[in-house]
């Protein structure tokens, strides 16, 4: 294990964290720790624990795991922002600790565990493939995990998101519930929300939503949810 502690101090910025050819491999990252430029790259390391650490925006795009190895980042806080790995060959699992943490720069394999801050993904939402929902009569049905094929201009807007579903979402009764992401339909940014919509049992086609996080990839038919709140990218 490799703790940092604050703001690195070394001089230089040619700093190569490489754990070698371990198989339990951690980095600490505590207070308000960053990955800054003096780290040129962090080789092998399997798990990056952010328990401890109060920094809201980290990059991990120099960070590669150990061969065939899933690397974890563990404990991430709400609010947070988070760039994963720009090797394609590193597959990377987030933990999120709390809501509306922004992680970017998703790729094939990569997983979000959302667990954490929604209980209802394992007990609520049966797992699977997203199915797909828009404003031209497709229906979001209880229990079921669904890709808005219509982007919204404010995807990360509760109210406007809430104005554009509610009525694909009206058959939800007060206790129902179901997964929906919401693309943004930027083609040269692409991002998705992930909205956690509840039948508020109330009329008018009334729903709640609860934004558990976005994520830079857009989200299709490909993905899947897993039993235990897991989404995993195609």
């Amino acid at each position: 294990t490799i703790t940092i502690n604050g703001i690195l101090s070394t001089s230089g910025s040619n700093v190569t964290i490489d754990f070698g050819d371990g198989t339990n491999d951690t980095l600490v990252l505590s207070g308000d720790a960053v990955i800054s430029n003096k780290i040129t790259a962090i080789k092998n390391v399997n798990k990056i624990d952010l328990t401890n650490s109060t920094a809201t925006n980290i990059d991990f795009s120099n960070v590669s795991g150990s061969a065939n190895s899933e690397v974890t980042i563990d404990k991430v806080n709400s609010n947070s922002t988070i760039t994963l790995s720009k090797d394609n060959s590193t597959k990377t699992k987030v933990v999120l600790e709390g809501k509306n943490a922004t992680i970017l720069n998703v790729t094939s394999g990569d997983k979000i565990d959302f667990s954490q801050v929604a209980n209802d993904l394992s007990t609520a939402i049966n797992s699977g493939s997203f199915s797909s929902a828009n404003s031209t009569g497709s229906s979001i049905s209880a229990s079921g995990a669904y890709v808005w094929n219509d982007s919204i201009n404010g995807f990360d807007q509760i109210e406007q998101v809430k104005a554009q579903i509610k009525t694909a979402a009206s058959s939800l009764t007060i206790g129902q519930k179901a997964l929906v992401a919401i693309n943004n339909g930027d083609t040269s940014n692409q991002k998705s929300a992930i909205y956690l919509v509840s039948g508020s049992g109330t009329g008018n086609n009334d729903i709640t939503l609860d934004l558990l996080g976005i994520v830079g990839h857009k989200i299709d038919n490909q993905d899947k949810l897993g039993t235990s709140g897991v989404i995993e990218f195609a």
